[in-house]
């Protein structure tokens, strides 16, 4: 079989495969099947945790940044922030997943 052909024909039919199994790890969204105040603070803490997920990164790479260049007093500035959003993100990750778990059918 010719590399083009496995790759053309075989890889798009197993993403589909794959993609539709309902085990996917391709899986990109899941519907939350709470209502009312609880579905409001689910999407609160979900839109919360993404946003300081983005912020997050950037931050850490500059406390690693600021720690191996030996500029300490930068290091511990922005380290206080990033350990705080870090710690945020950790317990609402638990939290999303564990609501998620709960409220599923």
């Amino acid at each position: 079989m010719p590399y083009h052909t496995f790759f053309c024909d075989y890889c798009p039919a197993k993403f589909r495969q794959v993609r539709s199994s309902k085990l996917s790890p391709l899986r990109l969204s899941t519907l939350f099947p709470g209502h009312g105040w609880v579905r409001t603070a689910y999407l609160a803490v979900l839109a919360s945790h993404v946003l300081l997920s983005m912020v997050a990164l950037p931050l850490i790479f500059a406390t690693i940044y600021f720690g191996l260049g030996s500029q300490f007093r930068f290091h511990r500035k922005v380290a206080r922030w990033t350990f705080a959003i870090w710690m945020y993100i950790s317990v609402t990750g638990v939290l999303v997943f564990l609501l998620l778990r709960g409220y599923s059918s």
